[in-house]
């Protein structure tokens, strides 16, 4: 595969010389000699692009290039030449919307000026064929400059505008010896200089699903107690908000065929106003009622049963939530319910023993299997949760620049899509900013909480927010996403709970502070301790749940999983790869309906986890490129291991770290080795990936020798099916 793709440049570099020489025929004539043979290659696709403009047939010049677009987005001269080919099709804004990207695509350093005269001049020569655009150019410009400061991890806040003398001044970052650049809280540092303009508080956004998702303030209606209205200002995290589809309006009917028990969400845009509600029900008399009470900007319920035609009314405008349909699915699960804790390693756990850190779940999932060998396909969160969601791997979502707001999620299915589509009430109770509702995790959900988790949205939170969840709606089959974000705290290097300080030595209290993320830490004991001490806490407060779950549901009627979407750097004092098992390998346990009890070793990836559990629950269960584990599945008169012997798994999983301005690092985990490859020079803006140099390592897992040299033929598998997995990606390839 390596000589491969370098052969690949190598034409390419030729194809480009005899272009720029003007010898056209010749730089085609070769091309297409060579196309079939290396169309993985992105470049290959960049270049096909040109000759479709030579012969004239830009609109499929057009096309090659968007169909991918996606997955390179902040490629210079992808937006470059879709700026040229608009251009040329006098479709003028369009083609204005791409250059100004593609000038964002540039480093500010200066490095690219010759790039950068080169766009600004085709920019001028689009406002002179319309020279109403020129004030357009600082409208594309701002929504560039809030996308590059990734606006949606501050949600609810919408729009951010320029105040004071220091208003989008660059702040300096410290990088380590790994070429990691630090990157410490949620992104708010990038916005020095700037303030709130507008949320998303009584307004909607959506993304071209055909869903507008509305967002209001989750209180508990504390002002109506006291009468001092909330004012949102400049920050996200101090309040918490409710998401939920629906639509703006003065009413709407809702009829059925049956009589019918729902549940109707409504938010008023002013406060105190009227609304009513006029019910026909099963013998067909006429109930009205009146409210008066609401405050503005906050969702309200109201459950009316036998309904076989309802209107509801305002004479003020108010939003209409999608309503609750009681009863539905009948078949078995009843309840579904992921736990996501962020940050827990597995081999943390192998290590110092779940019984000790973790006791109620271990008993919880003493009925139900916990996997060993299962694996995150990203070492952070960001692209780590859209691979779950999506059951696609990080190259293959394009979900990982940390400072751009990338969309892809909105056009990609998920699996909150599957559960909806049959007859589950989706719910995601999480302060994860890096996973906001705009970011696409709105879709399929019917409610979502979510606060910045810095103040709020901590274990205890999100706990009684599932129970209560599960207490409101009875008699409807639900799904329940829950974030536990709280072992961030220990390798952020923040203060924790009364029970996790007094319970510390003297010398565990002593934190001290770095620059770098939580999964970029080194090893730390202090961490370590601290580490220990929340998950404790965090098992603790989850004692509640898994009691709640047994004493209202029989085994068959629910689905209890738990995962998570990284382990950490800090536990592990002689890491000598980034991507070892300790960032890598993470919990992934399943109990209830459909699932054999047990351990189970198969190799498994975050894109197969919510595949097999659809499975399980007898749900369609065909998710981007992730395969159900069968041996994880209960079979009639198997056992576990009986199942783990004769069903196939996966032979191997991958995990990569895609990230602009850091080393491209993958490996692959089998049951016996790990295979690393490592690129040498840091990764661009651009998202290429330049592998000159890089270098590969086959260790043995259980013993951490290196056996690179003495089995080079499983070295070489394992290297050319992660170049290979990249090929796209890869700008460079040289000894």
């Amino acid at each position: 595969m390596k000589e491969h793709l370098k052969k690949g440049f190598a034409i390419l570099d030729e194809v480009e010389s005899l272009y720029a020489q003007g010898q056209v025929e010749q730089a085609l004539d070769l091309f297409l000699a060579h196309e079939k043979e290396y169309e993985g290659i992105y470049r290959f696709r960049v270049t096909k692009a040109v000759f479709l403009l030579e012969a004239g047939m830009v609109d499929e010049a057009i096309a090659l290039l968007e169909e991918r677009y996606y997955l390179h987005q902040l490629h210079y001269e992808t937006n470059y030449n879709l700026g040229y080919f608009y251009f040329v099709k006098r479709e003028y804004e369009q083609a204005l919307r791409y250059l100004v990207k593609a000038s964002f695509c540039l480093d500010e350093d200066g490095s690219n000026e010759e790039l950068s005269n080169q766009v600004m001049q085709l920019i001028e020569q689009v406002c002179a064929q319309k020279p109403e655009l020129i004030e357009k150019i600082g409208v594309f410009s701002h929504e560039e400059d809030l996308a590059h400061k990734r606006i949606q991890d501050l949600f609810p806040i919408k729009w951010m505008v320029a105040s004071g003398d220091d208003a989008g001044q660059p702040i300096e970052q410290m990088v380590d010896d790994r070429g990691q650049a630090a990157n410490t809280g949620n992104g708010s540092e990038k916005y020095k200089g700037y303030r709130m303009a507008e949320s998303y508080l009584g307004k909607a956004f959506s993304y071209g699903d055909g869903v507008e998702y509305y967002t209001g303030i989750y209180d508990g209606y504390y002002e109506e107690r006291d009468d001092e209205p909330v004012r949102f200002n400049d920050t996200g995290a101090l309040f918490k908000v409710e998401t939920i589809p629906g639509q703006r309006g003065m009413g709407k009917e809702f009829t059925f065929v049956k009589p019918t028990k729902l549940t109707v969400p409504v938010m008023m845009e002013k406060r105190f106003q009227p609304m009513a509600a006029q019910v026909f029900n099963i013998e067909r008399e006429e109930s009205y009622y009146e409210y008066h009470h609401m405050l503005e900007n906050r969702f309200y319920y109201y459950t009316f049963d036998n309904v076989k035609k309802l209107t509801v009314s305002s004479n003020q405008p108010m939003v209409i939530g999608d309503p609750v349909i009681w009863g539905g699915r009948k078949e078995q699960p009843h309840v579904i319910v992921n736990l996501f804790i962020d940050g827990l390693s597995q081999k943390f756990i192998e290590e110092h023993g779940i019984e000790k850190l973790m006791p109620n779940t271990a008993q919880f999932f003493k009925q139900g299997i916990c996997c060993t060998n299962g694996f995150s396909n990203a070492e952070w969160t960001y692209p780590s949760l859209a691979s779950y969601f999506s059951g696609l791997r990080t190259r293959n979502h394009g979900m990982y620049h940390s400072s751009y707001w990338n969309q892809n999620l909105w056009r990609l299915p998920l699996f909150t899509e599957i559960l909806k589509k049959e007859g589950y009430l989706c719910s995601r109770l999480d302060g994860d900013w890096r996973t906001t509702p705009v970011s696409g995790y709105a879709k399929g959900m019917e409610r979502q909480l979510y606060q910045q988790a810095v103040r709020a949205m901590k274990v205890d939170d999100n706990v009684e927010e599932a129970i209560e969840q599960l207490e409101a709606f009875p008699e409807t089959p639900q799904f329940i996403w829950l974030g536990i974000p709280d072992l961030h705290d220990a390798p952020d290097e923040v203060e924790m709970r009364l029970s996790t300080q007094t319970l510390a030595s003297p010398a565990d209290r002593q934190i001290a502070r770095t620059n770098q993320t939580s999964v970029q830490k080194q090893y730390d004991k202090v961490k370590v301790q601290r580490y220990i001490k929340q998950l404790q806490r965090v098992d603790r407060v989850l004692g509640t749940l898994y009691h709640y779950i047994e004493t209202h549901y029989d085994r068959e009627d629910y689905i209890v999983t738990l995962m998570s979407d990284h382990g950490q750097g800090f536990t592990h004092e002689n890491a000598r790869f980034f991507l070892d098992e300790h960032r890598t390998r993470v919990p992934m346990m399943f109990c209830g309906h459909g699932f054999s009890n047990g351990r189970c070793n198969e190799m498994m990836e975050s894109i197969d986890f919510f595949p097999t559990v659809l499975k399980a629950a007898g749900l369609p269960a065909t998710l981007g490129e992730g395969q159900v584990q069968p041996a994880l599945l209960e079979q009639e008169g198997e056992d576990s291991e009986a199942i783990a012997n004769n069903r196939q798994g996966r032979d191997y999983v991958i995990t990569e770290s895609i990230h602009e301005k850091r080393l491209y690092q993958a490996v692959v985990y089998d049951k016996e080795y790990a295979c690393f490859l490592n690129s040498k020079e840091l990764m661009g803006e651009d998202e290429g990936i330049d592998m000159t140099g890089y270098e590969v390592h086959l260790i043995r897992r259980l013993t951490g020798e290196e056996v690179t040299k003495d089995m080079k033929e499983l070295t070489k598998r394992y290297e050319n099916i992660l170049l290979k997995h990249i090929e796209e990606y890869i700008v460079k390839l040289n000894d």
